[in-house]
Formats: structure tokens, sequence, C-alpha cells
């Protein structure tokens, strides 16, 4: 009776064991369901900034694209000045010319 009673506490020593344990396997699960939690909100902040960032970028994009269409049509009124100004040139250079042939 002595070898049953033994046992009998054998087993409930290795039961609260087997509680102890499961208790420290909740524990940690749990731990690490905030830490996925964490993680999680951490992803979602990143996503949100790499919108962000994508959102900043295509708008310096386009701001470049308008920079360089200004920087073209500045370009064309300047080669269109030039044209002009050698025109000019060109037309003052035969009014001085023609301009000779009057003697006063």
């Amino acid at each position: 009776m002595k070898k049953g009673t033994t046992i009998v506490q054998e087993a409930g020593k290795s039961f609260y064991e087997i509680k102890d344990s499961i208790h420290e396997v909740v524990s940690d699960v749990q731990h690490m369901n905030g830490n996925i939690k964490q993680i999680s909100t951490d992803i979602e902040s990143i996503v949100h900034l790499m919108k962000d960032i994508e959102n900043i970028s295509t708008k310096n994009v386009d701001e470049a694209i308008h920079v360089i269409a200004l920087s073209e049509e500045q370009s064309a009124g300047m080669q269109e000045m030039s044209s002009s100004m050698a025109l000019l040139s060109k037309m003052a250079e035969e009014l001085n010319e023609r301009s000779k042939q009057f003697t006063v």
C-alpha cells in the first residue's frame, strides 16, 4: 500500500510539473503573440511610410519633368532671340550699306 501511495504522489507531482510546463508554454505563446502584433504594427507603419516616399518621389519626378519642359521652352526662346538678333544684325548691315549710297 505504501508503494501505491508513493506512485500516486509521484504521479501527482508529475501532473503539477506538466501543469507548470503548460503555463510556461502559454506564457511564452502569449509573449510571442504580443511580439507578432508589434511586428505587424511596425510593418503597417513601414508600408505607410513607403507609400509616402513613393508619393513624394512621384511628385519630384513630375516637378523635374516640368522643369525640363520649362528649360526646353526657354532654350527654344533663346534660339528664336538669337535668330532674330542675327536677322536684325544682317538688316542693320544692309541698311548701313544702303545708307552709304546717300551723300550729304
